[in-house]
């Protein structure tokens, strides 16, 4: 898809769609839009790419998320205890359906946000 001020919303959408109709569980989907407006917010904001690739496969029990760009890479600078961006895989990571989240930066160029989350609803504690 074209990066466009509009692709967050869009994506976040069709990933919305696509969670309702698995049937995913309300705290699951919501990870699950978090976790795509947060990685596909940076490929907008800050990759300078012109694409930007999404990727949902499911699983038993779990979720792959990986959303990929044609940009170039900035070393992220260090987060201070009120910076308003540079969180986003931390953040990811702390989600209670999130099992894992990261991002690599392949040969070929560009950027891959990845994260697993769990489909089966947290249960309280």
């Amino acid at each position: 898809m074209a990066v466009e001020p509009r692709t967050v919303r869009e994506i976040r959408a069709l990933a919305r769609r696509i969670g309702e109709f698995r049937e995913m569980p309300d705290p699951v989907l919501d990870d699950l839009l978090l976790v795509v407006s947060e990685f596909v917010s940076n490929v907008v904001q800050h990759s300078g790419s012109s694409t930007v690739t999404v990727k949902l496969v499911f699983g038993a029990g779990s979720l792959s998320v990986a959303v990929r760009d044609s940009g170039r890479w900035v070393p992220p600078r260090p987060v201070g205890e009120v910076a308003e961006s540079g969180r986003g895989t931390r953040l990811c990571r702390a989600l209670p359906c999130v099992v894992a989240a990261g991002r690599h930066h392949p040969a070929r160029g560009g950027t891959v946000a990845w994260a697993q989350l769990s489909t089966s609803s947290p249960t309280a504690a």
